[in-house]
């Protein structure tokens, strides 16, 4: 060793001893030579219990024979880049790491072993599992509502003029009933009452499954044509709080807010025993808010604590959560004796565009053309 080479020796060995990443020497049979406190801490072996042991003490049995791959490639001079894989601890447990291992040589060039350096990658592993979780959910969600959408127009262009035909028939028959017995003419007018009902049922049934004013007057409009619906079908008093100037909203936003809506009305009409709800939409500097609030008997305690800790609580509020986390925003509950608030924040999209640098664009809502036939219809009821 030059004299250069001495003088770097301590410098390389503290640089390696401080290193926060595994780092192991082994030689072409396998056997640690050298073990930094990296690995110490990485793995629980200290270095006199790891250093002329055989490197398959952090390796998994069922990739042992991975590990005779390896120092095979080393022996060919070859170096193997961010291999991901997963290691065993002291205690026995797993941990999954990111390995760069290159073949050592010394000075005449012939390979004498292997450096290993390992890196812990597990929180980027569950970070990874945390985002394909939230993408699959969002498509999931995406699909609920693709199918809802399709039954929708099914029930109202199918089943519907199915019944819209039936009832013409019993129209007809109607105008001819004077000819009838009396039994039967009560029966025709009776079934004329039972197919308007079923028109009814159906037409409410495929509102609610989805509202065609949301797509066509925005959600503003939708709400008020669907709590007006709610109060007259439940007997609960909703009090709807509309900012006067508000607008429409990009479509993704507009379907997330009128589905935790519909969540939240439905749970105060099943759960809560209250005789009043506020549905309260507002926009602020930072973007909108969604507030559903009762009067009634609050949330039980277990469940409070649920939603405190973070745990599923329910497919409902699980699905409310999920439809604001893909958009970006909070959702939170508050809960006592006298009534449950559940609030709703989400960013507006021009918010998000800046709080990324971006110039902010035309909302996809407010590119809309309103359809001035949608302000005939039926009320979503």
């Amino acid at each position: 060793m030059n004299d250069a080479n001495h003088d770097a020796a301590p410098w390389l060995a503290a640089l390696v001893e401080s290193s926060d990443d595994a780092i192991i020497s082994k030689d072409l049979d396998g056997v640690i030579r050298t073990w930094n406190a990296g690995a110490q801490r990485l793995f629980g072996f200290t270095p006199e219990e790891a250093v002329d042991q055989p490197i398959t003490i952090i390796v998994p049995p069922e990739l042992r024979g991975e590990e005779n791959q390896i120092l095979g490639r080393l022996r060919d001079g070859e170096r193997i880049d961010h291999l991901e894989t997963n290691c065993l601890t002291k205690n026995g447990s797993r941990v999954h790491v990111s390995l760069i291992i290159s073949p050592v040589k010394e000075s005449q060039g012939r390979i004498i072993g292997a450096s290993v350096i390992a890196r812990d990658i597990s929180e980027r592993q569950r970070a990874e599992q945390v985002l394909k979780g939230a993408e699959l959910s969002g498509r999931l969600l995406q699909v609920q509502d693709q199918e809802r959408r399709r039954i929708a127009r099914e029930l109202h262009d199918g089943l519907g003029q199915l019944l819209a035909a039936i009832s013409m028939n019993v129209g007809r028959v109607m105008k001819e009933k004077a000819k009838l017995s009396p039994d039967t003419a009560r029966c025709v007018e009776e079934n004329s009452h039972l197919v308007d009902q079923a028109l009814a049922e159906i037409r409410t049934l495929s509102h609610l499954l989805h509202p065609p004013m949301l797509d066509e007057l925005g959600l503003a409009s939708a709400l008020k044509s669907y709590t007006q619906g709610f109060a007259e079908r439940s007997k609960i008093s909703v009090h709807l709080e509309l900012s006067s100037d508000f607008g429409q909203l990009p479509k993704d936003h507009e379907l997330c807010l009128f589905r935790i809506a519909q969540e939240c009305l439905t749970n105060v009409h099943r759960h809560s025993g209250s005789s009043i709800a506020v549905v309260r939409l507002t926009r602020t500097s930072n973007g909108i808010e969604l507030e559903i609030k009762d009067e009634g008997c609050g949330l039980d305690k277990h469940i409070q604590a649920k939603l405190a800790s973070g745990e599923n609580v329910g497919v409902g509020f699980r699905g409310m959560q999920e439809r604001v986390t893909q958009i970006g925003g909070s959702l939170t509950v508050h809960s006592n004796s006298h009534g449950t608030s559940v609030l709703v924040a989400l960013p507006t999209l021009q918010k998000v565009r800046l709080d990324q640098g971006i110039a902010p664009a035309e909302d996809d809502g407010n590119r809309r053309t309103k359809a001035s036939a949608a302000s005939s219809r039926t009320a979503c009821r």
